[in-house]
């Protein structure tokens, strides 16, 4: 991932503990007419940080405050709170 991750700026400001979720105001940023590729940064981070595991617990909990216990524990939290809300039954992959 890169030094200006989207994935990592949205984990941060958006999915930190005690900050409820603001699903369309997410599609509104990602969406952003300014930005054209930001939707599909977004997506593209997400997938490879499930399949290839490039955001570790330790790095996980320091950008959101939410302690993972383990690899699996991370993984299962992008693809069910973050991946499974916004793609729904897409199977995840690198676009």
């Amino acid at each position: 991932m890169s030094e200006e991750s989207i994935l990592k700026r949205i984990l941060q400001t958006r999915f930190s503990q005690g900050v409820e979720t603001d699903w369309d105001g997410l599609d509104r940023f990602l969406n952003h007419p300014e930005f054209p590729t930001r939707a599909r940064d977004f997506r593209r981070e997400l997938a490879d940080a499930i399949l290839n595991h490039t955001i570790s617990p330790e790095e996980f909990e320091e950008l959101t405050a939410i302690d993972r216990e383990s690899q699996d524990d991370v993984d299962s939290f992008l693809r069910e709170e973050v991946w499974e809300q916004m793609y729904e039954n897409e199977p995840v992959r690198i676009p």
